[in-house]
Parts: structure tokens; C-alpha cells; sequence
């Protein structure tokens, strides 16, 4: 496993789980397995983030991006793409400043060869010189060729993220190789 930074996060890319192709920013190419599914999951949801610029996020939620809440999604970070530039006063198309937090771990829910759930555990300072822990549930869809991100419910992660706690982060499987 080796780690490359997208929009200041650390991810990791493995040869045999993927991302295999990661041209233009992209991230595609997933094995068919549940290591392949965690790291759909990873760098799809960054890569769907304003972040990354509309360069990225823009093909990634029209190739990349399944379910029922699809459109609501796409909305939502055009949106926050929007009031970022215009407060950071960057030319559209520039990837916003970098996402300040980490993965600090994984858990798989469920996992079949077609559909997979699981939750990130994210650190990010919490203001006051802390760290805050939040675990945001992901689900992936197997579409025949690769993993892809299903939209969150309304377009919101916030409707599948909680704070935990630091008695909460052992049952998360830190990421290897870091």
C-alpha cells in the first residue's frame, strides 16, 4: 500500500485494490473485493468534494455517483463550490484550500460482491486545538465494471455522520502502511 494526497488528504492506492487509473484526478479501476470497496469508498468521496475543483468532482459525480439522490448531490456541492470560490475569490475551475482532516479508520458493515456499507472515521481539528471524530457512513454499488459512490440521503453526508467519542475509534480498523 502506498499513499498519495487529494486536496490535502491522505489516501491510499494499492496495486491490487486500486485505484488502478487515476488520470485527470480520477480514481477508477477498484478490484471486485471488500478492499476494493474501502477504497472506492475513500477516494470517491473525496473526489466528489468541492475541494478537488469541478475538473474533478463534476466527472466523477456524473460517471461515479449512483441512487436516488444523485441530482440533490450534485447540487449540493456545486453549491459549496460556489460560496467557497467566491469567498476565497479563486477562478472557477481552481480546487478550493485543502480539506483539513484524516481517515483515521475503517468499518466494514456489510460487504457482498455487488454492494457495500461501511464507516469512515474522520479526524479534524476541532477549533479549540482538539480533535473532533466523526464516523460517516458510505455505501458502494458494484455497476459490472467498478465501485460507485451512492449519493448520501438528500445530498447531505451530514444525515449519515455522528461524532464518537474516543472509546468508539477501537472498533475501527486503522488504515495499513501508515
Amino acid at each position: 500500500m502506498t499513499w498519495i494526497t487529494v486536496a490535502g488528504l491522505a489516501l491510499p492506492v494499492s496495486a491490487t485494490a486500486g485505484p488502478r487509473d487515476s488520470a485527470a484526478g480520477r480514481a477508477r479501476g477498484f478490484a471486485q473485493t471488500s478492499s476494493g470497496a474501502v477504497l472506492a469508498a475513500l477516494h470517491l468521496l473525496v473526489r466528489t468534494s468541492p475541494q478537488v475543483g469541478p475538473r474533478v468532482w463534476e466527472p466523477t459525480l456524473r460517471e461515479q455517483v449512483v441512487g436516488p439522490d444523485v441530482g440533490a448531490y450534485i447540487d449540493a456541492v456545486t453549491q459549496d463550490y460556489a460560496v467557497a470560490q467566491e469567498q476565497l475569490q479563486i477562478p472557477y475551475g481552481d480546487p478550493l484550500s485543502p480539506i483539513y482532516a484524516s481517515i483515521a479508520g475503517v468499518r466494514i458493515d456489510s460487504y457482498g460482491p455487488q454492494a457495500a456499507s461501511l464507516r469512515l472515521l474522520i479526524e479534524a481539528p476541532d477549533g479549540s486545538g482538539g480533535v473532533a471524530r466523526a464516523a460517516t457512513v458510505v455505501q458502494v454499488s458494484w455497476t459490472g465494471t467498478d465501485w460507485s459512490l451512492i449519493a448520501p440521503p438528500r445530498g447531505d453526508w451530514s444525515t449519515v455522520r455522528a461524532l464518537v467519542g474516543p472509546a468508539v475509534t477501537r472498533s475501527y480498523t486503522p488504515l495499513p502502511g501508515r
